[in-house]
């Protein structure tokens, strides 16, 4: 027979929040991506056996293997940045295998590496006006490199409308506007003639 267990113990490994931050509007406001954000943070932390906060390496298919969506992902770690619930210590970056390096990452309500008292950043929200106008500034503070590298690699959807009745993809007719062609919506005998002097 195994050890009996005090009735408050944890059998496990488990990461503890406080009450009154669960109950604060920082994390009241923090949605489904955001909150995923912040529980990868500790179960790596849990890896690292709660010593290395502030040293602790995640990257990005780490947390998209946990279930934060990849096009979530930036605006989670803004919004958890900007609330006072994660730190970024360490910029990471991509590229080519011998270049590629995590972001390291410190959690605000645990204490960190060196021993000191965990800074609890999210008690400076002290409303829900003040933490919604926190999310909104956050989620709209996009990297414009990042944004123009994404249009430039996402792959490119064909541009359907409808046409007698019918759901039909708009042909790219050689109508120049400026320099660029043009996507034209027409009925089905333009559509026909236009299909002959595209192809």
């Amino acid at each position: 027979m195994g050890k009996r267990l005090k009735r408050n113990a944890i059998a496990g490994q488990f990461s503890a929040r406080l009450i009154e931050m669960l109950e604060s509007p920082a994390w009241r406001i923090l949605g489904l991506s955001d909150l995923r954000v912040l529980s990868r943070a500790e179960i790596e932390l849990g890896h690292h056996a709660g010593h290395d906060n502030g040293k602790l390496p995640i990257t990005h298919e780490q947390w998209i293997d946990y279930g934060v969506r990849k096009d979530s992902l930036p605006g989670s770690l803004r919004v958890v940045e900007a609330l006072g619930f994660l730190k970024c210590t360490k910029r990471g970056r991509g590229g080519n295998a011998e270049h590629r390096e995590p972001s390291w990452y410190a959690l605000t309500y645990v204490a960190v590496v060196s021993g000191d008292e965990p800074n609890h950043e999210w008690r400076k929200v002290k409303t829900d006006e003040q933490a919604q106008e926190i999310v909104k500034t956050a989620r709209g503070a996009k990297d414009p490199k990042a944004v123009a590298f994404g249009k430039r690699s996402a792959p490119r959807r064909p541009n359907f409308k409808v046409i007698n009745g019918n759901l039909r993809e708009a042909i790219t007719a050689p109508t120049i506007v400026g320099d660029k062609f043009s996507a034209l919506i027409v009925d089905e005998d333009e559509e026909i003639r236009l299909r002959g002097v595209v192809q």
